[in-house]
């Protein structure tokens, strides 16, 4: 399952008075911040978000008023906001007649052209009934426990919505996409469907051939290579490089996010796109 991220833009968009009343809650909050923006990094979600949104985040950061320590915080922020590339998703400059959100994510310190913007985001993620949108926040900023809602003339949506420094609520979230490899018995280590037997056989798309990684015993070095993977899924397919074997691994779904993997000995059948990936 795939999911559209919508996250607080008050996490970026400071509130400057707000900050310098209750400065202790923003230490925390640049923690708190900083580890959503590295997650973001890592699992590469989809986001919601405008190049217009994008400027307004860019230029209104508080850079300029965060003390001297914070100065790493600010790198991980404008290169979150930099690097967001593909994997943004833009959507039209459209605000439904009289969208509220609960709680109201229009916040009173914005410029009007922020308030515009967001608007624009709520509007999107009101009207799309298809996707599966989830709305990143923090405690502090949040201040409540349901779900994010908007509402258009009575007709409410709700969003699964994460608070990201609430325990482990963040990790857990993730966890439920990550991909999960578990062996398939057929492609154990035997005498007869090892490299050399493939290239000496008559048939090659015959052969199911071996998971050269696997040890038999546990799961920790094909769930690595799993992990170090080409980002991008193609099909029902991963694909990934096994160094120590020197060899591609076919990672093949199976159910929910559950994948068996086998070597690939014939270099026609990996995408191009991943073999300029791992130069390989």
């Amino acid at each position: 399952m795939e999911f559209n991220t919508v996250l607080d833009i008050s996490s970026i968009i400071w509130d400057e008075k707000d900050y310098n009343s209750h400065t202790d809650e923003y230490y925390k909050l640049v923690f708190a911040v900083s580890t959503l923006l590295e997650k973001f990094e890592k699992e590469k979600p989809k986001i919601l978000l405008r190049k217009e949104l994008q400027e307004e985040m860019v230029f209104h950061f508080p850079f300029d008023k965060l003390p001297d320590k914070f100065y790493e915080f600010g790198n991980i922020v404008y290169l979150f906001l930099g690097n967001v590339g593909s994997n943004f998703i833009t959507y039209p400059d459209n605000i439904l007649p009289n969208i509220i959100s609960i709680p109201n994510q229009i916040k009173a310190h914005y410029n009007d052209k922020t308030k515009s913007e967001v608007n624009y985001l709520i509007s999107k993620i009101h009207s799309d009934g298809e996707s599966y949108n989830v709305y990143f926040s923090f405690k502090y900023l949040y201040g409540g426990n349901d779900k994010l809602k908007t509402e258009v003339k009575d007709e409410y949506r709700e969003y699964d919505t994460i608070i990201s420094d609430n325990g482990n609520e963040l990790d857990e979230f993730f966890a439920k996409f990550k991909p999960a490899f578990e062996h398939y018995s057929k492609h154990d280590k035997t005498l007869y469907n090892t490299k050399e037997k493939w290239e000496e056989s008559d048939d090659k798309d015959g052969v199911v051939t071996r998971l050269s990684c696997y040890n038999n015993v546990d799961n920790i070095e094909p769930q690595r290579i799993l992990e170090s993977r080409y980002p991008k899924k193609l099909g029902e397919y991963y694909y990934s490089y096994d160094t120590v074997n020197e060899v591609y691994v076919v990672f093949r779904f199976t159910r929910l996010n559950i994948y068996h993997g086998y070597d690939e000995n014939n270099l026609n059948k990996i995408p191009n796109e991943v073999r300029k990936h791992f130069n390989k």
